[in-house]
C-alpha cells in the first residue's frame, strides 16, 4: 500500500474526517509523498499561475516551492479522493489572537466552479470546524485575514466570491509580478 492510500484510509476512518466534500479531503502536506506536492506545483509553474501564489518571490521555481511547502507547518492540500491527487493548496500563518492569514490556490485545470467551491467551504471549514479537527473544547479561529496584490483583479475578484470582506488598502503591502503593489487586507470571519 503507497503512502496515499494508508494516509486516505487514516483519513477516511479516523483522524481527519472533515472533507470538504464526499469527494475530497483536506489533508497536512506531509501526509502527501513529496511527488505528489511537487505535481502540484508543477501544474502551476506549467499554467504560469505559481507567480500568483507566491507573489513576493520574483521568479518562484517549482522544485524550491515544492521543497519549502513540503516542511512547512500549517500547510494543507484538497486532495481529490479518486485520484489521490492534490487539486488545492492552502497555507495558514502570522496567527495573532484567534485570527490567521490565509494563503491559497488551486490547481488550473480545476473548473471555476470548482475551485469557489473549495475556497469557500474549506475556509468555512476552517473557521467552524478547526475545533473538532484539532480536538479542542472551543473554535480555534473567528477570523481569517488575507492580503491580496491590487493589481491581481482576479484573484480579488475571487476572494470576494469566497466570502473574504474588504478592510482597506496597505498602500505598497505587497508584491505582484515582482514589482510592490498596493495590497487588499480582506477578512472572512466565522459565522457563529
Amino acid at each position: 500500500m503507497d503512502k496515499m492510500s494508508e494516509v486516505t484510509d487514516v483519513l477516511v476512518s479516523e483522524l481527519y474526517k472533515w472533507g470538504v466534500s464526499d469527494s475530497y479531503l483536506v489533508v497536512p502536506s506531509s501526509s502527501l509523498e513529496r511527488e505528489q506536492v511537487q505535481w502540484y506545483w508543477n501544474a502551476l509553474a506549467e499554467a504560469d499561475t505559481l507567480q500568483y501564489r507566491w507573489s513576493d518571490v520574483v521568479e518562484p521555481k517549482a522544485d524550491e516551492v515544492g521543497a519549502l511547502h513540503y516542511v512547512t507547518p500549517n500547510t494543507y492540500f484538497v486532495v481529490d479522493v479518486a485520484t489521490r491527487l492534490p487539486i488545492a493548496e492552502f497555507a495558514l500563518c502570522n496567527f495573532t489572537g484567534k485570527a490567521a492569514q490565509v494563503h491559497f490556490s488551486m490547481h488550473p485545470v480545476n473548473p471555476t466552479s470548482v475551485s469557489l467551491f473549495l475556497a469557500e467551504h474549506t475556509t468555512n471549514l476552517i473557521l467552524n470546524n478547526w475545533a473538532e479537527v484539532e480536538n479542542l473544547e472551543k473554535s480555534y479561529l473567528d477570523t481569517l485575514y488575507g492580503v491580496t496584490p491590487k493589481k491581481n483583479r482576479v484573484a480579488c475578484l475571487f476572494i470576494r466570491k469566497v466570502g473574504f470582506t474588504q478592510l482597506g488598502v496597505i498602500p505598497s503591502g505587497t508584491m505582484f509580478k515582482g514589482e510592490v503593489d498596493d495590497a487588499l487586507l480582506t477578512i472572512k470571519e466565522r459565522l457563529n
